[in-house]
């Protein structure tokens, strides 16, 4: 199994890692904000205080953060994740933002060759704590995802076409349903 780095543990981000943990990942997290290490251990993870740090092993990297500007300064700042992110590791940011907001961030990561999945979460915060958030996926390899595929994670997934100045891999892709399991936070009344 890939080991992930987590950047956002907040209002929503904080279950989706404790999700991931519970699926048996390996889950590195960060936030700028020190005082949430004590959230991420409590649900499993580990904790590194920057996302340089916490991305310097990932082969996946996670992104959940209120928006363009922490995805710059989380990306790129000092201590950026891109600064120690493995060329071919997959990026999934799962903030809502804006394409052209961010899109220095994309070219950068690209750049390097990481490869990268736009993949905003839908439900709010009481979906994430219950566990039914979607993904609303932006990318063209997104189309042979498997949407059904059994495992101890179930995140339903909306395919949303290519998103702008991005063509991510089918390994970027595959990352999101990391060991051919959906990355899914409820389980469905039929398993």
């Amino acid at each position: 199994m890939p080991d992930i780095a987590f950047v956002g543990l907040g209002r929503m981000g904080t279950p989706m890692c404790a999700a991931l943990v519970r699926a048996g990942y390996m889950v590195t997290a960060t936030d700028k904000r020190a005082e949430r290490e004590p959230a991420a251990i409590a649900c499993g993870a580990s904790w590194q205080d920057t996302p340089a740090r916490a991305a310097s092993s990932a082969d996946v990297l996670i992104t959940m953060l209120p928006g363009p500007r922490e995805v710059r300064t989380a990306m790129l700042g000092k201590d950026g994740a891109l600064t120690s992110l493995a060329a071919a590791a997959a990026w999934i940011d799962m903030t809502s933002n804006s394409p052209a907001a961010v899109r220095p961030v994309r070219e950068q990561a690209m750049k390097q060759g990481v490869e990268i999945l736009e993949a905003p979460a839908g439900g709010g915060i009481a979906a994430a704590r219950e566990g039914t958030l979607q993904l609303f996926v932006g990318g063209e390899a997104v189309a042979d995802l498997p949407r059904d595929r059994p495992g101890p994670l179930r995140l339903p997934v909306r395919q949303l076409g290519t998103s702008p100045g991005q063509r991510p891999s089918a390994r970027a892709s595959w990352a999101l349903f990391i060991d051919e399991r959906p990355l899914m936070l409820r389980r469905r009344a039929s398993e």
